[in-house]
């Protein structure tokens, strides 16, 4: 009798894992092909990089040496001393614009960023590589033997060619999406108004990223709703679902018995938070008290990118500064011409969580501006103002 049982909860277990690993397969499917499309789109950038810098040097470079082969960069290699240089610059440019953009992905997580912050963030690391690299030549003592005018040359199309390809690339995965090569399926745990609050929000995504399957409630019914929650096992191994979304957070017992379930397939575990719509920031979750809990913080800067970004800062404001610096001559001497008085207005003002800061502008009022405020305030405060 014993054995007879053994027997049989080793078969259920080989068949449960079996059904496991069935309901893992098309998730696995559909990762191997979104890795497919990212090493494609990769290679396809870094290509192109490769080929504009080898048209600015058949432009800028090779006309210096009119008996080399200027179609074959091989024989450059041989012919040409200053190649090796400029290879070098290359090589050191796409590397760290290569670690710039690995980084990026590794602190974003699975997260998705928009076009937007993709093309900002592209541009952000095209910058920081070519100034990095010119630092660098710098440091070997070779600046001086590039040309100028091709280098930057260089960075600026990397910085068009980097928008083009990615905004062409979003556009090739959202037509994926749009015939189903991509799409997530999507399971919601919670038919109740923030389970329709985000059927709502992610149906309006213009990706058409996601493909709702439907709902699961214990308490509501309708076309929608294909079960309930104690069905969630049965669900996952017939039908394809790569993301769960749970709404229900105030039901700990339910979510305890969901999590124990769907923890063993491979699929994305998202929790709505309460309170989600009130929600406006960035959390931090942290584990050094009793209870674990989430902190609201107001920056996601944390550690050596705090010094990344101050530096970019520095660095971007003192290039601004040098280039606008005819502009401003100019604009300090139209006012010093226009009107008697200091040609900068200094004044103190409340800055980041209000902390006073000293201000400097260029003078656009009159020197006793202040003091004119304050006897016109005093004016208002006897005749009692106009009423609206």
């Amino acid at each position: 009798m014993d054995i007879n049982r053994f027997a049989n909860a080793k078969s259920l277990a080989q068949m449960q894992f079996k059904a496991v690993g069935n309901a893992s397969k098309q998730r696995i499917r559909l990762d191997k092909f979104r890795r497919i499309t990212y090493v494609l789109y990769y290679l396809c950038e870094y290509s192109v990089y490769i080929l504009t810098f080898y048209f600015l040097m058949y432009l800028k470079v090779l006309p210096d040496y009119p008996l080399v082969d200027s179609l074959n960069p091989i024989v450059w290699s041989k012919e040409v001393h200053v190649f090796d240089k400029y290879l070098l610059f290359l090589g050191m440019m796409l590397l760290i614009h290569g670690f710039m953009r690995s980084q990026g992905f590794l602190f974003a997580g699975n997260g998705e960023r928009s076009l937007t912050e993709d093309l900002f963030f592209s541009a952000k690391a095209t910058s920081y590589a070519f100034l990095m690299s010119i630092g660098i030549t710098f440091l070997l003592k070779t600046t001086f033997i590039y040309s100028r005018v091709t280098l930057v040359t260089f960075a600026v199309l990397m910085l068009v060619e980097g928008v083009m390809l990615r905004a062409a690339y979003k556009y090739a995965i959202r037509m994926l999406n749009e015939k189903g090569l991509l799409q997530d399926r999507v399971l919601i745990v919670g038919a109740g108004k923030v389970g329709n609050e985000l059927v709502s929000t992610l149906e309006a995504e213009k990706r058409s990223k996601y493909k709702i399957i439907g709902y699961l409630d214990d308490y509501k019914i309708g076309s929608d709703v294909i079960g309930k929650t104690t069905e969630l096992e049965s669900i996952l191994q017939n039908q394809h679902v790569d993301v769960v979304y749970i709404t229900i957070p105030s039901e700990r017992r339910v979510i305890e018995s969901i999590l124990h379930t769907i923890y063993k397939y491979n699929v994305d575990i998202r929790i709505i938070p309460e309170m989600f719509d009130r929600m406006s920031t960035v959390f931090a979750f942290h584990t050094d008290s009793n209870q674990p809990y989430m902190e609201i913080v107001k920056t996601p800067l944390r550690g050596i990118n705090v010094l990344l970004k101050r530096l970019f800062d520095i660095l971007i404001s003192s290039l601004l500064l040098i280039l606008l610096s005819p502009l401003f001559f100019g604009l300090g001497l139209w006012t010093k011409l226009d009107s008697k008085g200091p040609v900068f207005f200094k004044q103190v003002r409340v800055g980041k969580n209000g902390v006073p800061f000293s201000m400097i502008k260029f003078r656009s009022m009159r020197v006793d501006a202040e003091r004119l405020r304050e006897n016109l305030d005093k004016e208002n405060a006897v005749s009692g103002g106009a009423c609206i």
